[in-house]
């Protein structure tokens, strides 16, 4: 029966797929087109994003893999990805609005327009906020513009914690981020996720980024530039009172990009911020033995560490 159940959920995961919608965020700067997906039950009562990192494709093998992953976990929700700023059919930003994330670190203005483009998904639902590395600041970005809060936000390996030029950037990102993945999809830690990270670029990815009208300027230029301001701080203190439930920051122990204990002194400080609901647990989450890679190359621990429900030991 569960192999069923089971199959049945793939092929309307797969029906859903191909149904991507576009819609219109508005925000000081301008008005913006975003493409998404939204799969799972339409009749569900909570929504969950899942936003993607640096790069992240709504069509891509490995998106669609983690989407699986997902969707078998949280069967209840609706999960919405979104494509970001330049590839597939989300527009890029303005330069305003760029400006406002390159020089600044600034992603508040984005956030805004995720959540405005979104908004008829999530209307009188409960709503639940996910996102790994530039996702993950995305979602701190759109929490405090969701109507009526967020029961959950957990987040993995935001940047943003300590300030970095691009030359360090790119030797932490690029290069020795880049060596912990293959390592990764050596050991083969989930075999699927492994065989899909070792694949050529998708047909189907490489079709979306050829016909992204600069989306790869937005990519090199826009992007690593918010990411080495530290802003992670004062997102998250703006973020923390829309949260009713749970604000969990997950870290991974080696991390190339974030130091846990930086993290850990930041959540210490939201913590104690008045205007946190004294309800709310904001927890940080140490994933020991593991780099900031290890998401792309195992979405079903990812998808257990999503979970506001799985407390840690």
């Amino acid at each position: 029966m569960d192999s069923e159940t089971d199959e049945s959920s793939e092929e309307r995961l797969q029906e859903q797929l191909l149904k991507p919608q576009v819609g219109y965020g508005e925000h000081a700067m301008g008005r913006t087109a975003v493409e998404f997906c939204v799969v799972g039950p339409e009749d569900a009562s909570d929504v969950m994003y899942a936003l993607y990192g640096w790069g992240g494709d709504l069509r891509h093998d490995v998106a669609i893999n983690e989407l699986k992953k997902l969707s078998k976990r949280f069967k209840d929700k609706q999960i919405v990805v979104v494509n970001t700023p330049g590839t597939g059919r989300s527009e890029l930003l303005s330069r305003s609005l760029s400006k406002q994330i390159s020089k600044e670190g600034d992603y508040s203005g984005y956030g805004e327009l995720v959540a405005g483009a979104t908004r008829s998904i999530v209307d009188g639902k409960n709503v639940h906020i996910r996102g790994h590395s530039l996702g993950a600041r995305t979602a701190i970005a759109a929490t405090p513009y969701i109507e009526g809060g967020v029961d959950s936000l957990i987040i993995n390996d935001p940047t943003g914690a300590r300030r970095m030029n691009l030359g360090q950037l790119a030797w932490r990102y690029v290069v020795k981020e880049n060596m912990h993945l293959r390592q990764y999809i050596r050991h083969a830690f989930d075999p699927e996720a492994a065989r899909l990270q070792g694949r050529p670029i998708s047909a189907a990815m490489k079709k979306t980024l050829d016909g992204a009208k600069g989306s790869k300027r937005h990519l090199v230029l826009v992007d690593p530039k918010g990411l080495r301001h530290e802003t992670l701080e004062e997102s998250l203190y703006d973020a923390a009172p829309n949260v009713r439930n749970v604000l969990r920051v997950v870290v991974p122990e080696m991390s190339e990009l974030s130091d846990w204990r930086d993290i850990d002194r930041i959540i210490a400080r939201v913590r104690g911020y008045a205007d946190v609901d004294a309800d709310t647990s904001v927890e940080t989450w140490v994933l020991k033995g593991h780099t900031h890679s290890w998401m792309t190359a195992a979405p079903s621990i990812e998808a257990l560490l999503y979970d506001e429900k799985i407390q840690a030991s």
